[in-house]
């Protein structure tokens, strides 16, 4: 490992992701600790890719730039290292990340732990729509809580900001090759993204309702399996329902989630806050009817 990133210090290495590398390092002229995130040297490649690659991280530096909020991590500086690579300088946070904490627990969370997570993270992706900034890849390892469970949203690498022209191409979920650029994580993409169209805030508003359902029921809502397996379940078929998970927080709250992952944009919950909201109002008026007692929802 490198020593000194401009005049910051590296400390140690504390995450890795597919396109950087993530350090604790110290701003020797304040005294304070940051993360540095540098770009791989693979991720940034030559010619066109290499293009691409600094316009994504570019597109990262433009979103956080333009975002203030205190469940958002700060962006401090950004530059080049000697090898060339861009870098950029964050808000280091003492925290987990929710995909560990998550994996350690085993099971759903309580729900009134599951909320109080739920509301900071919709407070924040609301927050950013506001500010014409698409996250596209909301899920738990990009989220980190402190000890008191202060919750950072992280990792803007594949945000999109209003102007910017970074959208996906058509994925066919029966022709997915390995070498199929995929911007986002397949088991949170919504339909529309992977049918090529332009992420919107409806796409985050979809990503959340993912993490919703995992942290509520301990699941994830479609069957699992290769990458073009799961573009088919998110595509075609509905989620799991209450009935077979075992889960016993009620056909209300099934509901609720149901139509956050709607196929359509347009079906889905207009804001993060009315989403959660509908969540907290379903979970206090449960029943322990399960869906199979329901209609189903109409696809």
């Amino acid at each position: 490992m490198q020593n000194k990133v401009g005049k910051y210090s590296l400390i140690e290495q504390i995450g890795s992701g597919t396109s950087g590398i993530v350090y604790r390092a110290e701003d020797p002229e304040i005294g304070r600790s940051v993360a540095i995130k540098i770009m791989k040297e693979e991720y940034f490649g030559q010619g066109a890719i290499r293009a691409q690659a600094v316009e994504r991280f570019s597109s990262e530096i433009r979103a956080i730039g333009r975002l203030s909020h205190h469940n958002i991590v700060s962006i401090y500086d950004s530059g080049i290292t000697n090898e060339g690579l861009p870098y950029l300088v964050m808000q280091f946070v003492e925290g987990r990340g929710l995909d560990f904490i998550l994996r350690d627990l085993g099971v759903a969370l309580a729900p009134a732990r599951a909320l109080k997570i739920l509301k900071q993270l919709g407070a924040a992706i609301d927050y950013a729509h506001t500010q014409n900034v698409v996250h596209r890849d909301i899920k738990p390892s990009n989220i980190l809580l402190t000890k008191d469970e202060h919750v950072f949203i992280v990792d803007f690498s594949t945000a999109l900001v209003a102007g910017d022209t970074l959208g996906n191409g058509p994925i066919s979920p029966n022709n997915t090759s390995p070498n199929t650029q995929v911007i986002g994580t397949p088991q949170f993409m919504a339909p529309e993204v992977i049918r090529g169209e332009t992420a919107r805030a409806a796409t985050d508003l979809y990503s959340l309702g993912i993490l919703a359902f995992l942290l509520f029921t301990g699941n994830n809502p479609f069957r699992e399996g290769s990458v073009p397996e799961t573009f088919d379940a998110v595509l075609r078929q509905s989620a799991f329902s209450f009935a077979e998970l075992n889960c016993t927080l009620g056909s209300k709250l099934e509901r609720v989630l149901r139509r956050s992952l709607a196929k359509s944009p347009l079906d889905r919950y207009k804001t993060a806050l009315e989403f959660i909201n509908a969540c907290e109002k379903a979970l206090s008026n449960s029943s322990l009817d399960t869906f199979s007692q329901v209609a189903p929802e109409s696809e």
